[in-house]
């Protein structure tokens, strides 16, 4: 949200150099600029709001996986590592996957040694759960 807001100066410039140019109904480049300051308001209102709404959650100490919880597992003689998250932060790239996926359900409430099952379009996927932290 920091970069948003230090690149709206300068988005506000580019309109106001783009509005001296004369008619705005014609005015491509003025055009685009409102669209641009538009949108780079709109995603600050949106991180404000989630930002206000949000409540940090502490992992409960169990053995079983929860959201907060880091899960090793072994999937086709693979071990993967996945953060069990929110949805907004989910990240399945890099293991963040949000405990609202089908693989995330899927995880919620297993402990070690689990077999896990999960229906995917390609057919069942079945992961080994190895450790939780």
């Amino acid at each position: 949200m920091t970069e948003l807001r230090s690149r709206r100066p300068a988005i506000l410039i580019e309109v106001n150099k783009a509005r001296a140019q004369g008619d705005l109904k014609e005015n491509g480049a003025y055009q685009a600029n409102r669209e641009i300051l538009r949108e780079t308001d709109r995603r600050i209102t949106k991180l404000e709001l989630m930002l206000r709404r949000s409540q940090v959650v502490e992992k409960l100490d169990t053995d079983e996986v929860q959201l907060g919880s880091k899960v090793t597992v072994e999937y086709l003689g693979k071990k993967l590592d996945y953060y069990l998250v929110g949805q907004t932060e989910a990240d399945p790239k890099n293991g963040r996957i949000s405990l609202v996926s089908p693989l995330g359900k899927a995880f919620l409430g297993k402990r070690e040694k689990d077999e896990v099952r999960v229906l995917t379009p390609s057919g069942e996927s079945v992961y080994k759960i190895i450790k939780i932290i």
